[in-house]
C-alpha cells in the first residue's frame, strides 16, 4: 500500500508540474504493481515527467531499507487510444495499451528504470528535434500477430535510463 501511495503522490506532483492546464487529458489505469499513464498529446513532455517523477520517487523513498525501494520501469508509445465511460468506470482501449504492454513483456525485469520507447514514439521526439535522449536500438518486438515493433533503449545523461545490456541490442548494425 505505501509503493501506491508513493507512486500516486509523486505522479500526480510530475504530472501536475509539466501540465498544469491539461489534467483532464491524463488517465491513470492501475494495474496492481505497475500501471499506464495515458497522456494525451504533448509526445515530448512525457520525458520531462519521467524524469521528474523519478527524482521525486527517490527523494520520498530515500530514508527506506535498501533494497525496498520503487523500481519502475517504462515503455513508451504513441498512438490511438478511446477513453469512455460505460457502467463500472472508465474504459480504455486501442493501440496504445496494446502496444506499451508488448514492449513492457519484451523487457528484461532486473533492468530497474530502463526506459524504452517504441518506433513511433522515437520518431515523434525526434519530430521536435529532440537531441536530449541517448537511444539504443533493441531487438524488435513480434507481437502475437506477426507485426514486427521497432524499439529502442533511451535515457538522459542525468537524469533516467539505464545502459543498454549488450544481448539486447539489435543484431543488425545499420540498424542501431
Amino acid at each position: 500500500m505505501q509503493t501506491q501511495e508513493v507512486l500516486d503522490r509523486c505522479l500526480k506532483a510530475c504530472v501536475l508540474e509539466h501540465r498544469p492546464d491539461d489534467s483532464t487529458d491524463t488517465h491513470w489505469i492501475d494495474a496492481g504493481d505497475g500501471g499506464f499513464l495515458l497522456l494525451v498529446g504533448k509526445e515530448h513532455i512525457t520525458l520531462d515527467i519521467i524524469q521528474s517523477l523519478d527524482t521525486a520517487i527517490a527523494k520520498d523513498t530515500r530514508n527506506w531499507t535498501e533494497g525496498t525501494g520503487i523500481g519502475l520501469r517504462y515503455a513508451i508509445h504513441t498512438d490511438r487510444i478511446k477513453v469512455w465511460s460505460a457502467n463500472y468506470g472508465k474504459k480504455y482501449t486501442g493501440h496504445a495499451l496494446n502496444n506499451c504492454a508488448r514492449l513492457l513483456s519484451g523487457m528484461n525485469e532486473e533492468q530497474k528504470g530502463q526506459v524504452v520507447c517504441s518506433g513511433a514514439f522515437f520518431d515523434a521526439i525526434g519530430a521536435f528535434g529532440n537531441a536530449t535522449v541517448i537511444p539504443d536500438r533493441l531487438h524488435d518486438v513480434v507481437d502475437k500477430h506477426g507485426i514486427t515493433h521497432r524499439v529502442y533503449n533511451i535515457q538522459r545523461n542525468p537524469g533516467f535510463g539505464v545502459v543498454v545490456l549488450e544481448r539486447e541490442i539489435h543484431p543488425d548494425p545499420t540498424e542501431r
